[in-house]
């Protein structure tokens, strides 16, 4: 989830839910989603995701190459009024992501904490982690009289969010049982709190590039002890430039779900040595530079305010 910005999870946090952005205003690192405009372009045909029956590393659906780069922001704080054809926070969903990405999400909930706090989070279906589900806060993502709300924020979350699923699911991660009593891994895999990551997944080589055992091990205290925000503020201050927002410095999951949704939308807003080599060691994987080309025509073609 974010905080307007903030989600929660961790590797061996023991919360099931993925993430869920909070709203906090400007701040800072898993419930369902008008004006005249021009139609919409139809999004680039998707290679549909494979189903391996060995764990292996999938990339990202291939999406257009018809895509240009987009160094600045693609939108400000606000998305003008959406367009008819995108007017639940399911079709704005819809629109942005590839179909085979978005075919990984098959259930859409609703969970209110009023306004602000939590924004979204997601959590596997299947206990394989083949599918998942996005549970979104209504308050936050609809307008009194219904219409969706044109707030970046919720354009943000969904990205955030479906980072979890990218680099959570069944081609990234051996999932456990949900109900086993501790994870065990092989020695080049990387305990998180679905399973075994593939020391090839993106979360095992961002965690083991970006964080030491000492701060992954402090901020499972924090999780546990209930202090993540106090943790999150403290690490976030002490280290200027090492994070992309105060968010992400959360916990390793969450900072690389923060980092992945700078790297689609904000590539060059973020100073800072550390924070931008987390947001361009994403750019290391063609597949996920396709699918940032693809989230960002999508974006642009959101009307403008």
């Amino acid at each position: 989830m974010k905080k307007v910005l903030a989600i929660a999870i961790i590797f061996t946090l023991g919360a099931v839910a993925l993430g869920g952005l909070f709203l906090l205003g400007e701040s800072d690192v898993l419930p369902e989603y008008e004006a005249s405009t021009p139609t919409l372009p139809p999004a680039p045909t998707a290679i549909a995701d494979s189903q391996p029956s060995d764990l292996t590393i999938e990339p990202v659906e291939s999406v257009s190459d018809s895509a240009t780069t987009v160094s600045a922001p693609i939108f400000d704080n606000t998305i003008a009024p959406t367009a008819p054809s995108i007017e639940t926070l399911e079709d704005l969903l819809t629109h942005l992501l590839p179909p085979a990405s978005r075919a990984k999400i098959v259930s859409l909930g609703t969970e209110t904490d009023g306004i602000d706090g939590t924004l979204a989070y997601v959590e596997p279906v299947a206990a394989d982690g083949t599918t998942w589900r996005l549970v979104y806060d209504p308050t936050d993502t609809y307008q009194i009289d219904g219409s969706l709300r044109p707030t970046a924020d919720v354009v943000e979350t969904l990205v955030h969010e479906y980072a979890h699923i990218l680099m959570l699911n069944h081609t990234q991660v051996d999932h456990t049982d949900p109900s086993a009593n501790y994870i065990e891994c092989d020695a080049n895999e990387l305990i998180v709190d679905e399973g075994c990551a593939s020391a090839d997944s993106y979360i095992a080589q961002f965690i083991n590039e970006f964080w030491n055992e000492r701060d992954q091990a402090e901020a499972l205290a924090a999780f546990e002890a209930g202090d993540e925000e106090e943790f999150a503020y403290e690490l976030f201050t002490e280290r200027p430039g090492t994070f992309v927002s105060e968010y992400a410095a959360t916990d390793p999951i969450e900072d690389a779900a923060e980092s992945f949704m700078y790297f689609v939308l904000q590539p060059t807003t973020v100073s800072g040595r550390i924070a931008n080599n987390k947001i361009q060691f994403f750019a290391q994987f063609p597949e996920l530079v396709e699918l940032q080309f693809f989230i960002q025509s999508k974006v642009a073609a959101l009307p403008a305010q």
